[in-house]
């Protein structure tokens, strides 16, 4: 497996991928997120973030040996961070820090150390850009990624909660 910078070639498999967690989300939170209607609904949204000026996407490319050389097979998954810095709010810290958007392995291939190898080639990208820290959000449903992220290190220090206005009748 090697883990590389997306291209726009790799947008239909991260598309695929995105599907798979956007589908997930939707079914657990409806109110937040929204039913993906079809694979690539939301492309142009990962184009943007492979462009990303102070961002990184990469992907997870599996290959097979085949013939005696090496083919290229899938995008087993992706991750997308981007750097920011404060410089407005006097009250915090003003070092630059990642901030991860998305990370999605395919349910398929989960558990097979994918999503330690994509994290970890971001904090090395974030590292040799300034980035003080790493910071990312996790849906509360979402154990197994609670759990992953607990195993790498990362500690809860905020909770997003939320209150919906909605009446029913």
């Amino acid at each position: 497996m090697d883990i590389v910078l997306a291209t726009d070639d790799d947008l239909p498999a991260i598309c695929r991928l995105a599907y798979q967690i956007n589908t997930t989300h939707s079914r657990y939170l409806p109110q937040m997120f929204k039913a993906p209607s079809h694979i690539g609904f939301d492309k142009s949204y990962w184009k943007d973030a492979i462009h990303e000026e102070n961002g990184i996407c990469l992907v997870a490319r599996v290959w097979d040996k085949k013939a005696g050389k090496l083919e290229k097979t899938e995008v087993i998954g992706f991750v997308t961070a981007v750097l920011r810095q404060n410089t407005s709010v006097e009250f915090l810290q003003k070092h630059v820090y990642c901030r991860v958007g998305t990370l999605v392995i395919d349910e398929q291939r989960q558990r097979e150390g994918v999503g330690g190898k994509l994290m970890a080639a971001v904090e090395k990208w974030a590292r040799a850009n300034g980035a003080m820290e790493l910071r990312l959000d996790v849906m509360q449903f979402n154990e197994g990624a609670l759990q992953f992220y607990q195993h790498e290190d990362y500690q809860c220090v905020s909770h997003l909660m939320s209150k919906s206005l909605h009446q029913s009748d």
